[in-house]
């Protein structure tokens, strides 16, 4: 079964251009790895700089990310799809 990760991100606001380009630069490579199966990101309307990633992986994954870009630590969710 597929695991979902939502990860929160808020991002330190000189910084947020920066970070979307490393989004934009890395992302087909993390794409491209055995076993994830999608990648999303999505940023706050009302709040410039918090970015969601949504990703599913054919198991549980972990990693570093967005370090130096963030302000606070990252909110990490593993989530299950239930069939209702």
């Amino acid at each position: 079964m597929a695991v979902t990760a939502n990860i929160i991100m808020n991002i330190k606001r000189e910084r947020v251009d920066e970070f979307k380009q490393v989004l934009k630069d890395g992302l087909p490579d993390t794409r491209a790895f055995s076993g994830c199966r999608s990648v999303r990101v999505m940023e706050d309307q009302d709040k410039a700089g918090r970015i969601t990633l949504l990703v599913e992986w054919d198991s549980k994954e972990t990693g570093s990310l967005a370090v130096g870009f963030v302000d606070g630590e990252p909110v990490f969710t593993y989530l299950d799809s239930i069939d209702i």
